[in-house]
């Protein structure tokens, strides 16, 4: 993680090797990603049978969470993110970013959600086939409808999902 750009729209070899590692091409699989939004276009890129469905979420509920338990710069399991994170958003997004450095914990949560948002959407801009984003709020409100909508955007057959397991609690 913290060999690679936070923000990258081309592919690198540290996030290739990744990818490799963690995408067999001999069949599906479904991966979890935490911090990578600012990578979605050179994942992308670097597959192409890739699709990724984006989860978004209402950012007061995010910072809440993660205020409580962890820190979106990483600081829990490495050197902290927040000096590249600084510099690689400020590149990308001139006037748009405001560095954290002088902020709140709450305001430096909210200004990494945004950023890593919005480099999400550009992505999805740029693939619109191979990347949905789904709003959290609307899965939770309506969740047999959105899991029909991501599956058919895999490329399965919303008929055959079982609402019953949906609601199922494992663990």
């Amino acid at each position: 993680h913290s060999q690679s750009p936070l923000f990258l729209d081309a592919t690198h070899p540290v996030l290739d090797s990744f990818i490799d590692e963690t995408l067999p091409g001999d069949h599906s699989v479904v991966v979890k990603l935490i911090r990578g939004a600012g990578r979605l276009s050179a994942f992308l890129r670097r597959d192409p049978d890739l699709k990724i469905v984006h989860l978004i979420r209402n950012p007061l509920d995010v910072v809440n969470s993660a205020l409580l338990y962890f820190s979106f710069f990483g600081d829990e399991f490495h050197s902290s993110d927040e000096p590249r994170f600084n510099e690689e958003a400020a590149a990308r997004f001139g006037n748009m970013h405001r560095s954290t450095l002088e902020l709140t914990e709450a305001g430096r949560s909210f200004e990494w959600w945004r950023l890593m948002n919005e480099a999400a959407f550009k992505s999805a801009d740029e693939f619109p086939e191979r990347l949905k984003i789904v709003a959290y709020e609307n899965l939770t409100a309506d969740l047999p409808g959105v899991m029909a909508e991501i599956v058919e955007f895999l490329g399965g057959e919303p008929d055959l999902i079982d609402e019953s397991r949906l609601t199922r609690t494992i663990g």
